[in-house]
Protein backbone atom coordinates (compact mmCIF):
# COMPACT_ATOMS: atom_id res chain seq x y z
CA UNK A 1 0.00 0.00 0.00
CA UNK A 2 1.87 3.62 -0.97
CA UNK A 3 1.64 6.61 1.26
CA UNK A 4 -1.05 8.33 0.19
CA UNK A 5 -3.46 5.07 0.76
CA UNK A 6 -2.00 5.13 4.09
CA UNK A 7 -2.27 8.69 4.60
CA UNK A 8 1.27 9.37 4.41
CA UNK A 9 4.13 11.30 3.49
CA UNK A 10 7.43 10.81 4.37
CA UNK A 11 5.67 9.76 8.03
CA UNK A 12 3.19 12.67 8.31
CA UNK A 13 -0.24 12.05 8.20
CA UNK A 14 -2.03 13.91 4.85
CA UNK A 15 -5.47 13.62 5.87
CA UNK A 16 -7.74 13.21 9.34
CA UNK A 17 -9.06 10.06 9.69
CA UNK A 18 -12.40 8.94 7.29
CA UNK A 19 -10.73 12.10 4.72
CA UNK A 20 -11.05 11.69 1.05
CA UNK A 21 -7.25 12.06 -0.51
CA UNK A 22 -6.74 15.15 -1.99
CA UNK A 23 -5.78 15.19 -5.70
CA UNK A 24 -3.99 18.25 -7.07
CA UNK A 25 -4.65 19.18 -10.76
CA UNK A 26 -4.51 22.47 -13.08
CA UNK A 27 -6.81 24.84 -12.59
CA UNK A 28 -10.48 25.30 -14.49
CA UNK A 29 -13.01 28.24 -14.87
CA UNK A 30 -15.88 24.98 -13.93
CA UNK A 31 -13.61 24.45 -10.46
CA UNK A 32 -14.68 28.08 -10.10
CA UNK A 33 -18.30 27.91 -10.82
CA UNK A 34 -17.76 25.10 -8.12
CA UNK A 35 -16.22 26.11 -4.93
CA UNK A 36 -17.88 26.77 -2.27
CA UNK A 37 -15.95 28.77 0.62
CA UNK A 38 -15.34 28.83 3.74
CA UNK A 39 -17.19 31.84 5.60
CA UNK A 40 -13.79 33.98 5.96
CA UNK A 41 -12.77 33.45 2.55
CA UNK A 42 -16.52 34.21 1.36
CA UNK A 43 -16.52 37.34 3.67
CA UNK A 44 -13.03 38.19 2.19
CA UNK A 45 -13.91 37.95 -1.36
CA UNK A 46 -17.22 39.95 -0.50
CA UNK A 47 -15.53 42.97 1.16
CA UNK A 48 -13.73 43.53 -1.91
CA UNK A 49 -17.26 43.87 -3.98
CA UNK A 50 -16.71 40.91 -5.89
CA UNK A 51 -18.25 37.51 -5.85
CA UNK A 52 -16.11 34.27 -5.47
CA UNK A 53 -16.55 33.48 -9.11
CA UNK A 54 -15.64 36.81 -10.67
CA UNK A 55 -12.68 37.02 -8.40
CA UNK A 56 -11.41 33.43 -9.55
CA UNK A 57 -12.01 34.33 -13.41
CA UNK A 58 -10.01 36.90 -12.83
CA UNK A 59 -7.51 35.35 -11.04
CA UNK A 60 -7.52 32.68 -13.79
CA UNK A 61 -7.21 34.88 -16.54
CA UNK A 62 -4.02 36.31 -14.81
CA UNK A 63 -2.47 33.48 -13.72
CA UNK A 64 1.20 31.94 -14.72
CA UNK A 65 -0.31 28.96 -13.22
CA UNK A 66 -3.18 28.16 -11.02
CA UNK A 67 -4.14 24.76 -9.32
CA UNK A 68 -7.27 22.99 -7.89
CA UNK A 69 -7.45 20.73 -4.53
CA UNK A 70 -10.02 17.73 -5.90
CA UNK A 71 -11.57 15.45 -2.91
CA UNK A 72 -13.61 13.12 -4.64
CA UNK A 73 -14.23 15.41 -6.99
CA UNK A 74 -15.38 18.34 -4.56
CA UNK A 75 -13.13 21.67 -4.83
CA UNK A 76 -11.36 21.96 -1.49
CA UNK A 77 -9.26 25.11 -2.42
CA UNK A 78 -7.91 26.83 -5.51
CA UNK A 79 -4.22 28.51 -5.52
CA UNK A 80 -2.19 30.62 -7.82
CA UNK A 81 0.25 32.82 -8.95
CA UNK A 82 -0.83 36.40 -11.14
CA UNK A 83 1.61 39.38 -12.50
CA UNK A 84 0.90 42.73 -11.28
CA UNK A 85 1.36 44.16 -14.42
CA UNK A 86 1.66 42.53 -18.32
CA UNK A 87 5.58 43.70 -18.36
CA UNK A 88 6.42 41.49 -15.03
CA UNK A 89 6.28 43.61 -11.74
CA UNK A 90 5.83 41.43 -8.55
CA UNK A 91 3.86 38.18 -8.30
CA UNK A 92 0.40 38.25 -6.79
CA UNK A 93 -0.46 34.90 -4.91
CA UNK A 94 -3.76 34.27 -4.06
CA UNK A 95 -5.70 31.30 -2.55
CA UNK A 96 -9.34 30.77 -1.90
CA UNK A 97 -10.45 27.30 0.57
CA UNK A 98 -13.70 25.57 0.73
CA UNK A 99 -14.95 23.79 4.15
CA UNK A 100 -13.40 20.16 2.94
CA UNK A 101 -10.42 21.96 3.79
CA UNK A 102 -10.70 21.21 7.18
CA UNK A 103 -10.39 17.64 6.77
CA UNK A 104 -7.11 17.74 5.10
CA UNK A 105 -4.83 20.13 7.25
CA UNK A 106 -1.52 18.76 7.04
CA UNK A 107 -1.78 18.48 3.61
CA UNK A 108 -2.87 21.82 3.64
CA UNK A 109 0.13 22.88 5.26
CA UNK A 110 2.71 20.78 3.18
CA UNK A 111 1.44 21.86 -0.31
CA UNK A 112 1.27 25.60 1.11
CA UNK A 113 4.87 25.07 1.78
CA UNK A 114 5.67 24.05 -1.40
CA UNK A 115 3.47 26.31 -3.54
CA UNK A 116 5.24 29.33 -1.72
CA UNK A 117 8.82 27.61 -2.60
CA UNK A 118 7.52 27.52 -6.11
CA UNK A 119 6.21 30.99 -6.24
CA UNK A 120 9.31 32.24 -4.78
CA UNK A 121 11.33 30.17 -7.77
CA UNK A 122 9.11 32.43 -10.48
CA UNK A 123 9.28 35.67 -9.14
CA UNK A 124 9.77 38.13 -6.31
CA UNK A 125 8.44 40.19 -4.68
CA UNK A 126 5.25 38.16 -3.77
CA UNK A 127 2.59 40.87 -2.73
CA UNK A 128 -0.89 41.42 -2.15
CA UNK A 129 -3.39 41.91 0.11
CA UNK A 130 -5.82 39.42 3.12
CA UNK A 131 -8.80 41.08 4.78
CA UNK A 132 -7.65 42.02 8.52
CA UNK A 133 -10.36 39.98 10.54
CA UNK A 134 -9.36 36.81 8.78
CA UNK A 135 -7.11 35.72 11.16
CA UNK A 136 -6.39 32.17 10.77
CA UNK A 137 -4.93 33.18 7.38
CA UNK A 138 -2.66 35.87 8.87
CA UNK A 139 -1.19 33.19 11.09
CA UNK A 140 -0.70 31.07 7.98
CA UNK A 141 0.88 33.71 6.14
CA UNK A 142 3.34 34.73 8.68
CA UNK A 143 3.99 30.57 9.55
CA UNK A 144 4.81 30.55 5.40
CA UNK A 145 6.88 33.36 6.09
CA UNK A 146 5.33 36.42 5.00
CA UNK A 147 5.55 40.12 6.54
CA UNK A 148 2.14 41.89 7.10
CA UNK A 149 1.98 45.47 7.14
CA UNK A 150 -0.37 47.53 9.55
CA UNK A 151 -4.36 47.47 8.40
CA UNK A 152 -5.20 49.47 5.71
CA UNK A 153 -8.76 50.39 4.00
CA UNK A 154 -9.97 48.83 0.62
CA UNK A 155 -13.65 49.31 -0.68
CA UNK A 156 -14.39 50.65 3.29
CA UNK A 157 -12.72 47.32 5.09
CA UNK A 158 -9.71 46.55 6.86
CA UNK A 159 -7.01 44.35 4.88
CA UNK A 160 -3.33 43.87 5.11
CA UNK A 161 -0.76 43.68 2.67
CA UNK A 162 1.34 40.86 3.47
CA UNK A 163 5.09 39.98 0.85
CA UNK A 164 7.69 38.21 0.56
CA UNK A 165 10.68 39.84 -1.04
CA UNK A 166 13.17 37.18 -0.88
Amino acid sequence: MGPEARGQAGGLPQRAAGARPIEIVPATLAHAEAIELRPDDAAEVAALGVTPQEALRVCLARALWAETYLADGEVVAMVGLGLSSMLGGYGVPWLLTGPACEHHKRRFMIESRRQVARMRATILPLINFVHADYRRAVRWLVWLGFTLDAPVMLNGAPFRRFAMEK
